[in-house]
């Protein structure tokens, strides 16, 4: 998997000890697989009745996805 692009995400009660950890380990195993982590990765927490404010929490972790998940374009017309 070296040089693919990767980013993890996983919902987590914030009232446990180790918040969503499981997003912590995941992009451990993603680094030692050769994985460029493209962005910090998303906790979502199943204890906060803010449901727009985790929802703007995804929009933005999965405009971030998409953003470096894009091919360079280049200008050949210089």
């Amino acid at each position: 998997m070296t040089g693919k692009k990767a980013a993890a995400f996983g919902s987590g009660c914030s009232t446990y000890e180790h918040f969503a950890s499981a997003v912590d380990i995941l992009e451990e195993a993603l680094r030692k697989q050769g994985c460029a982590i493209i962005t910090e990765g998303l906790k979502a927490d199943t204890w906060s009745k803010k449901e727009a404010d985790i929802e703007t929490n995804c929009i933005s972790f999965a405009k971030k996805i998409i953003a470096m998940s894009q091919p360079a374009v280049f200008n050949i017309y210089k």
